[in-house]
């Protein structure tokens, strides 16, 4: 299965006027930037290779579990 990571992401308005924009990663802020539109929102986004970005995270945590799990004498 193909997972395009940006999609993670979703600018939403802090306020009713529409001018503060944020990206959040499900129920948690992503960056501490603001931003003043929802295209500028949109442009940050896309401006990383999220893909590339959680690949490595993956890697990162499955080699951490890996290793946890050989120290408690788990492994296969």
């Amino acid at each position: 299965m193909e997972y395009n990571f940006k999609d993670a992401f979703i600018v939403r308005a802090m306020n009713e006027e529409n001018n503060d924009f944020i990206i959040t990663l499900g129920d948690r802020i992503a960056t501490p930037y603001h931003f003043s539109n929802q295209k500028e929102a949109e442009r940050a986004i896309m401006k990383k290779d999220w893909n590339l970005i959680a690949s490595l995270v993956i890697s990162i945590a499955e080699n951490a579990i890996e290793k946890y799990l050989k120290e408690k004498g788990e492994t296969k």
